[in-house]
């Protein structure tokens, strides 16, 4: 039941975001900021291509993929408000 309603809540996002960038491919400005970003990830991979995925994640964080998701309920309020 909560991965259904998660899946469903990531469609219709998905949905909303396709609609509200449908024809991107002809804006320029997005097409140089996709390119710059696709160049600065393989610098990336480059650079780091040696080291150790621990000493890696400390400069460029994580990869798409590599976060949990944890939803937690019954939490008390005072929880949020004080967690550090």
């Amino acid at each position: 039941a909560l991965q259904a309603e998660l899946l469903k809540k990531k469609l219709d996002k998905k949905k909303r975001f396709d609609s509200s960038y449908d024809g991107v491919e002809d804006n320029e400005e997005l097409v140089a900021e996709r390119a710059e970003r696709e160049a600065q990830r393989q610098r990336n991979l480059e650079e780091f291509e040696g080291e150790e995925d621990d000493e890696r994640r400390q400069y460029t964080g994580l990869l798409p993929g590599m976060y949990l998701r944890i939803r937690l309920g019954n939490v008390p309020c005072e929880f949020i408000r004080h967690f550090d």
